[in-house]
């Protein structure tokens, strides 16, 4: 039941995600109003918990909440010398630390108390992500069709399975040369 948990967590919010466009009203980063702040901090803090669970990813969590592109477009401007968005990439960073320090206490105590049921919501979570990023290109500004068997690459699926597989040739080969695990 906790893998079942968190699939629908993830699906469900893609799926509410892409028929109302974004969550809410999209986030103008040029000029943030108090909640809007509050809202870019908990979605760092969010996707930085996100990134500490294994298989998930921040990436998605910024496309299901269409947040990705506006704030790659920020890091973009600062980057440029666009200075007036360094608040928002500020407070998403802040967010991001807050998260990261809270979560890796969370899963801890979690798998430590609740090892079976942590790890099935783990699989849930990463199960439900899959759908996620099958509609991810339907959240960008200039959207795309989401994935379907006509776009399916089968290079792409198995370069992905050998990649997969090389790094865990690569962990076993320093494991035994090592004499410890990495």
């Amino acid at each position: 039941p906790w893998a079942l948990v968190g699939l629908v967590a993830v699906a469900g919010l893609t799926w509410w995600n892409a028929q109302a466009g974004v969550i809410g009203e999209p986030i103008d980063l040029g000029a943030l109003d108090f909640w809007d702040g509050v809202a870019l901090m908990f979605t760092g803090l969010v996707t930085a918990s996100v990134m500490l669970l294994p298989g998930m990813s921040g990436s998605t969590v910024l496309l299901v909440l269409g947040l990705y592109v506006p704030l790659m477009g920020a890091v973009k401007g600062v980057l440029g010398g666009n200075f007036a968005l360094l608040l928002p990439c500020g407070l998403f960073a802040v967010g991001a630390l807050q998260g990261l320090a809270f979560m890796a206490k969370v899963v801890e105590r979690a798998l430590e108390r609740f090892r079976s049921q942590t790890v099935f919501l783990l699989v849930g979570l990463m199960l439900g992500s899959l759908y996620a990023v099958a509609l991810g290109p339907a959240s960008l500004e200039v959207p795309l069709p989401a994935m379907s068997p006509d776009t399916f690459s089968i290079l792409g699926f198995l370069g992905g399975g050998v990649i997969i597989g090389a790094l865990e040739l690569l962990r076993h080969f320093l494991q035994n040369r090592q004499g410890r695990p990495v």
